[in-house]
């Protein structure tokens, strides 16, 4: 069994609308299973153009929830992007709760990290504990500005995150046991910001540092990557889990997620 546990909902290149989400993910079903997946962690797009596209995004995923629950789970999350401040406006604030929020970009590199500390604190006094965003570099720097947050209860899950955290490891520019401590709330996605590449030696790195327990199997799926390169990519990561290990990471560690 597999859980996917950082996915883009939609194709990028067919119009935002209901019919079309629906449409595409009923298309991608059969897919999954063909790879034994059994659940994903899917992401809207909506909030482009400081809008909703008068799409119920919670209606919506409680809808393909029940429909498609005998073949796969699926959680919701939806992306923001936070330069705009859009996630601040009166129409979101009527929206009903999903299961987790998407910040768009790698905000943990922002200079401005009071923007950051500000978008979490909206949606934490909103009720929200579970926050997705994709990361390229990770060091204590990182660690210090998500340590307090975990503390609270928060979780984390960081697209990219093992391969983020690997030249740091390398190079002792960050604390592995300080890391391990954050078990069940940091969580560190097996992706690559290139995408589906087979050179996957970031994920051996993090599991021979202990951080297994964190390390999530994802894909960073949207519709516009050729099938050949999603194959090299799940074959490159199950060579270079042992056997042992599997379930933890494409299955077990991301249950704690969600």
């Amino acid at each position: 069994m597999t859980i996917d546990a950082h996915f883009h909902m939609q194709d990028p290149n067919c119009k935002l609308t209901i019919n079309n989400i629906k449409k595409n993910f009923k298309a991608l079903i059969p897919e999954l299973k063909k790879y034994n997946t059994t659940q994903i962690n899917a992401i809207y797009w909506p909030y482009l153009v400081n809008k909703w596209h008068g799409i119920n995004y919670q209606k919506l995923g409680d809808e393909l929830k029940d429909e498609y629950k005998d073949e796969i789970a699926l959680t919701t999350g939806i992306q923001f992007f936070i330069e705009s401040d859009t996630y601040k406006e009166d129409d979101y604030n009527n929206e009903p709760k999903l299961d987790f929020i998407k910040l768009h970009g790698d905000i943990l590199s922002d200079k401005n990290n009071q923007r950051f500390n500000d978008f979490l604190d909206f949606f934490i006094k909103k009720g929200y504990d579970k926050f997705q965003f994709h990361t390229y570099i990770l060091t204590d720097k990182e660690i210090n500005i998500l340590e307090p947050y975990v503390k609270q209860g928060i979780k984390f899950y960081l697209a990219h995150g093992a391969e983020a955290i690997n030249k740091p490891l390398m190079n002792n520019q960050i604390d592995n046991f300080r890391v391990q401590k954050m078990e069940g709330n940091l969580f560190l996605g097996t992706s690559s910001y290139k995408c589906f590449t087979n050179e996957v030696g970031y994920v051996k790195t993090a599991m021979e540092k202990g951080l297994e327990k964190l390390v999530c199997f994802e894909t960073d799926f949207n519709n516009s990557k050729p099938e050949k390169e999603y194959n090299n990519y799940l074959e490159a990561v199950r060579k270079i889990i042992p056997q042992g290990k599997m379930n933890k990471i494409f299955e077990e560690n991301a249950e704690k997620f969600l």
